[in-house]
This record gives C-alpha cells, structure tokens and sequence, in this order.
C-alpha cells in the first residue's frame, strides 16, 4: 500500500482567507511552497505509517513465547529489536535487510544529530555486522 501513492496534495491556505491569493505574487508563491512542501511530509509520514505497522504486526505474530511482557504492554519496536539482538540467524532470512540497515544508518548520519548514539549502536553490534 506504502508503494503505491504517487500524490499527496496538501493545501495550506485552505482554511485562509480566500482573498489570500489577491495578494502580492510573492505570497502566492509562498503558499504554493509551504503547500508543496506540506505533501511531502504528509506523503513520508503516510509512508512511514503504512511501513511501521507492518513492521509492528510482523513482531507481534513472530515467537509469541519470547517476551510476553513486551508484546502484552504494546512496545513491539523493542520487542522486534530484542528479537533480532537474541536470534541474529534470523536476519539472514530477509533479503534486503542489510541494506535498510545501511540506509537507516545513512540518513541519520546525514544530518549530524544522532552521531552519538549511532557510535554507541555499532560498538554494540560490531561482532553482528549490523
């Protein structure tokens, strides 16, 4: 479903006043942008949205046995995590995996806010080839 959406328009001066556009071009440039721009977050956060859920429902109906108490108090994005880390064979399994990880890694590094935690996570994991 998350592949699928080609578009996604959102208008913020729907709710402004309509007489907005009798404005100067330079305004009506800026709304055009701050609309553009709008639909790409709703786009990613839709995207997201699709992705993590089932991502979630994955964890959820994998090794009902291993920590019940995760699954039960719904924090299934630690759960998968603590899945993965205890059953590392398991990763072989999905195709793909390590370059998202790879990805992953590369978008947080991009912007430079989360150096720290990402040295912390590949000194954790060296030994896995996370």
């Amino acid at each position: 479903m998350a592949a699928s959406i080609e578009d996604v328009v959102a208008d913020v001066g729907y709710v402004e006043d309509p007489k907005t556009y009798a404005l100067c071009e330079t305004t009506i440039d800026y709304d055009d942008t701050e609309s553009e721009m709008a639909s790409k977050y709703v786009a990613g956060a839709t995207i997201l949205n699709f992705l993590w859920q089932a991502y979630e429902a994955a964890v959820a109906g994998t090794v009902l046995l291993e920590l019940p108490k995760l699954l039960k108090e719904g924090r299934l994005g630690e759960r998968g995590r603590r899945l993965f880390e205890t059953r590392p064979e398991v990763s072989t399994r999905f195709s793909g995996l390590g370059k998202i990880i790879w990805l992953a890694f590369f978008q947080c590094e991009h912007g430079g806010l989360f150096k720290a935690r990402l040295a912390r996570l590949r000194e954790r994991f060296n030994d896995r080839n996370l």
